[in-house]
Order: C-alpha cells, then structure tokens, then sequence
C-alpha cells in the first residue's frame, strides 16, 4: 500500500508539472530583425508613434491618413497587448478588443479635441507630477506645422479645452517633433516626473535655417512644463552640435539616447535613423544604425521604449516606405542594445 501511495504521488507530480510551461528563457528578446507592425499597418500611410502603458496593454497613438479620417493625417489610436513566451522565445503582439478602461476613453476624448482637418504628426505624451496628462504633437492648419499642446487634468478644471499652438522659433518656419529629456527623466510610458525624473529640456526640429535641425530649450527648474510652454518670451531655442548641412530631423530622447532621421551623406539611401548618446554632459556624434535597420528607401520618426528587466534589449518603432509593405509608410520595430 506504501509503495502503491508512493507511485500515485509521484504520478500526480509528474502531470502537474506537465500542465505548466517549461521558462527556457528567463527574459525576453525584441527582434533584430526589422519587423512590420502588421495588426497597425494598411495599405495607406501610418507614422509616428507614441506609447502609453496601462495594466499590461499598451495605447499606442500613431497618424494616418487612412480615409475613414479624411484626406489628411490625423492621430489615431489602438489598445495592443504583448507578451513573451517563456517556453519558445516567441514575442506576440495582438490588438486587444472588448470593453475599455478610463485610460483608453480619456485618450480617445483628447484626440477627438485634437484631431481636425488639418495634418497632425509626430504625437509625443506624458505625465506631470501635478497629474496632468499633457499630449503634444503638430498641426499645419496655418500653412505651417506648429507644436500644439492638449492638457487633461485630474479635474475638469484642470483641463484645457483647446488646443495651444505654440510658437518657438521665427514665425515662417515650421516647428515639429517635441520630445523631453533630462539627466533623471525618463519617458516610462505613463509614469509621473515625480516617479522618474523631472524633464529639463525640451527638444524639437525647426527649417527656420532653410533645412531642418535639431533644437533645445532648457526648462527652468521649479515649473510646470505645461505652463513654461505657454510663455513664448522664456524660449532661447539653440541648436544641438549632432546637426548637419542636410535635414535632421523627427527627434525622440530615451534616457540618454537621442534618435532622429537625417538625409545627411554616407547613409544607405533618402533618411537615414541614426542615434547619439549624452556622456559628459553633451551629445556624442551621431551613428548610422546601419543596414541591418536602415534601406534604400526612407526611414522617419524613430521612438525608443521600454527598458525592462525583463527585456535584454530596447525597443525601437519607426515608419518606412521600404518596398514590402501594405503601402505607403509603414510603421516597423526592432530591437536595439539597452548600452
């Protein structure tokens, strides 16, 4: 009877344990191959990303000039959920459907006050300590592109109903792409300053030179940046040394890693996606990401996101034109070194 309870035991442990999947891979791995975003992609023109992060699915705000929103591009957004299966090493990413939560509705309220007949590009987002969720982009309604800002606050009270257009540089030249970065600032995909940083500079491109460079302002310390945005008078805009004689442009700061697109010489062909690391306080010179992610065709607006323990690499998102697509620019991602 000993040996027989002993043999079910053993019998019982050994289907339990075949109900669980085998970890052969402790932590993750985003492709580095170049990989089409095929649930986000069709066969007009989807460009520049932006992420927010809740409960394990991710908001993901892009612009498209699909015709279900008029002839023009406007910001779109689509609830994702990846995972990383530990047993096979395979990464799935897959639209999450169903009810939505207070996040995606709040999301898809801002972007119904946003969006116009005009283009909107580059959509760039984050959270103040204050709780305000600030949401900045570009819109060319007078001609030319020109930074707009849209607040949601923690209070109706907070919000601001209209959307600010924000005016940096000379008034004939177009400003687009703002990103923030700092010495302890990290764009965690809807995370607080006060959980990761306070953002001390702002960065953005502007053509006010006849070709488009890369700007930065420093944001005093002590203030909402919501609010020193509003005051034109407080902008001193310079421009940063990794620039060129040619186009640098669509700018996106991670941490201490800069990545933009420039049609500068020595790339493989129309933009290029290159990136510059802050050491000493200042900007190293650029480098080609080479042709492992770079083609003949052009590659634009890069983002950087999620350094996670239990990921080896980061995860880089950008549009291409590259033959192979559903059509027009596509968006792509890939994994790049977290060093």
């Amino acid at each position: 009877m000993k040996y027989k309870s002993l043999a079910l035991i053993t019998m019982i442990l050994f289907l339990v344990a075949g109900c669980f999947p085998k970890i052969k891979y402790k932590t993750g791995k985003f492709p580095e191959e170049v990989t089409s975003f095929d649930i986000l992609n069709t066969q007009y023109d989807e460009m520049n990303m932006d992420l927010k992060m809740i409960f394990g699915s991710t908001i993901m705000v892009y612009s498209s000039n699909y015709p279900n929103f008029g002839n023009h591009f406007d910001l779109i957004s689509k609830v994702i959920e990846f995972s990383f299966d530990q047993e096979n090493g395979n990464l799935f990413f897959k639209e999450k459907h169903g009810p939505v939560n207070n996040h995606s509705i709040k999301l898809s309220e801002q972007l119904y006050q946003i969006n116009d007949p005009c283009n909107q590009r580059g959509p760039y987002s984050f959270q103040e300590g204050n709780g305000n969720y600030v949401f900045l982009y570009s819109s060319d309604c007078d001609g030319l592109s020109k930074i707009a800002m849209n607040t949601q606050g923690i209070t109706s009270a907070n919000s601001r109903k209209t959307n600010e257009k924000l005016r940096f540089m000379e008034e004939d030249s177009n400003e687009m792409y703002p990103s923030l970065y700092g010495k302890n600032f990290r764009k965690t995909i809807d995370h607080a300053e006060e959980m990761n940083g306070k953002p001390e500079k702002l960065i953005f491109t502007s053509d006010a030179d006849g070709k488009f460079d890369i700007y930065e302002v420093d944001i005093p310390e002590g203030v909402v940046v919501s609010d020193f945005m509003q005051d034109k008078q407080n902008f001193q805009p310079r421009k940063l040394t990794i620039n060129s004689s040619s186009n640098d442009h669509a700018p996106a700061v991670f941490g201490d890693i800069l990545v933009f697109a420039s049609d500068r010489p020595g790339g493989f062909g129309g933009y290029d996606l290159y990136y510059s690391q802050f050491k000493n306080g200042t900007w190293t010179s650029p480098v080609n990401f080479g042709e492992r992610i770079n083609s003949a065709s052009d590659e634009f607006r890069p983002v950087v996101y999620f350094d996670h323990g239990s990921f080896e690499n980061l995860l880089m998102i950008f549009s291409s034109d590259r033959p192979g697509g559903k059509g027009g620019f596509d968006l792509y991602y890939v994994g790049i070194p977290k060093n």
